[in-house]
């Protein structure tokens, strides 16, 4: 970035693409380290979706109540960020065809995030909730049958969620892959500083409600829960006055900003230079952006929920330094051999993520015959086992994580045998 070139030891980081046009030449081999990367995020994302109580979990796996960033809210902007790199390492091999136009390529990118938006509502129309068991016969059949039927999902259709994570991932990759494919990396920087600032415009200077006042970033009173209760109604993830839906639409636009400074890390390590010096680039930019993140936290608080311009830019910053640091280590060093289950998962991330959900659901929905949900039965008997096991090792809190951590296990046995079988489900 010339602007930047007096703060950072290293030449024009994205020089190849502005040079070539937005993508540069194709990449000799695979980057390792994105996919380890990748795995990582999947593989936290698991475990902090699936506690074995929502009631008793140590802090860093849970998310901040509202201002604030713990370790468990780092992972869905690194999903997002990894999105943006691994966009533009897919591009440049697709547009490395002569045959492969640009039309051709949007078409595709569209048809991607049309499924991956799919899915996400698929995954909302599960059911969730557990059958009751049936009670006396005294009680009318209507009234029986209405309490076996689960309050949510297909079965109850006026409130099925419409915003959500895989919507978001797809709604951001549509958007920034565009904006990649179409443009050069200044139009991309752009991009990025004014969707931020489209953002914190609406979320603070746009009137809106019954007495047409201005906002800010408090839970209860925002413009963007007043815009998702406006559009989506009850089909939002919460009930309020405002509906408020933490992948609500107008938290979508700094997403994509988020997304977008993914492609812009994607550009760094695509350069025509040697590996040291790709590293100096994407560590240097990660510092650059960490930091103005941070000074943005001086007139607007971090905030996932509402996904603030600080938090897009200062998760960014991190997400840079992390992938920098899988880059030295895997693709430098060569350590790479205890990366293997984050391989797996890395090479299926979409795949996991729908299959975890899934089974989640059907675990909570699945009656056995003595009344008793799935999930329940397996449960108390993982907790029975480790309460032998362990004695007053096994608090709430580390019974809950180790349910948490056997959901990851079981998932990364399946990762492994569809590796093995070099079973890669692309969307």
């Amino acid at each position: 970035m010339s602007i930047l070139q007096p703060m950072i030891s290293v030449p024009d980081p994205f020089a190849a693409s502005s040079a070539s046009g937005p993508l540069p030449p194709p990449a000799p081999k695979r980057l390792k380290s994105l996919d380890v990367f990748r795995g990582i995020t999947i593989a936290a994302m698991l475990l902090v979706n699936n506690p074995g109580s929502w009631e008793h979990m140590y802090w860093p796996l849970a998310h901040a109540k509202w201002n604030g960033c713990t370790p468990t809210d780092l992972i869905f902007p690194f999903f997002l960020f990894i999105v943006g790199v691994s966009t533009v390492f897919s591009l440049a091999k697709r547009r490395s065809s002569t045959e492969v136009t640009r039309g051709i390529l949007f078409r595709r990118i569209l048809m991607r995030g049309g499924i991956i938006i799919a899915l996400g509502l698929f995954l909302h129309s599960l059911p969730s909730k557990p059958q009751p068991k049936s009670v006396a016969g005294a009680q009318a059949a209507t009234q029986v049958a209405e309490q076996q039927t689960p309050r949510n999902g297909i079965y109850h259709p006026s409130t099925i969620r419409f915003p959500g994570v895989l919507q978001r991932i797809g709604v951001c990759y549509i958007i920034a892959a565009t904006i990649i494919l179409f443009t050069p990396w200044p139009a991309q920087l752009v991009s990025i500083i004014s969707l931020l600032v489209l953002n914190g415009y609406l979320m603070l200077h746009v009137p809106y409600g019954p007495d047409y006042h201005k906002g800010g970033w408090e839970k209860s009173d925002n413009f963007a829960g007043y815009v998702d209760g406006k559009v989506f109604g009850q089909h939002n993830s919460s009930r309020g006055e405002y509906y408020f839906d933490p992948e609500g639409l107008i938290s979508t636009i700094p997403a994509i900003a988020t997304t977008l400074l993914g492609g812009l890390a994607g550009l760094v390590l695509r350069r025509n230079e040697d590996p040291g010096t790709k590293l100096g680039g994407l560590f240097s930019l990660g510092v650059i952006v960490l930091a103005f993140g941070w000074a943005m936290q001086s007139w607007m608080p971090l905030n996932k929920m509402l996904w603030s311009p600080s938090y897009a830019v200062h998760t960014a910053g991190l997400a840079m330094l992390g992938l920098g640091l899988c880059y030295w280590v895997i693709d430098l060093k060569g350590w790479w051999k205890w990366s293997h289950p984050f391989i797996w998962f890395g090479m299926n991330a979409i795949t996991a993520f729908v299959l975890s959900g899934i089974v989640a659901r059907a675990m909570n929905f699945i009656v056995l015959k003595d009344g008793v949900i799935l999930r329940n039965f397996l449960g108390n008997g993982l907790n029975e086992h480790l309460t032998q096991l362990t004695g007053s090792f096994a608090t709430a809190n580390n019974l809950s994580l180790a349910w948490a951590l056997c959901h990851v296990i079981v998932f990364a046995m399946l990762m492994w045998v569809l590796y093995a079988l070099k079973i890669f489900i692309k969307v």
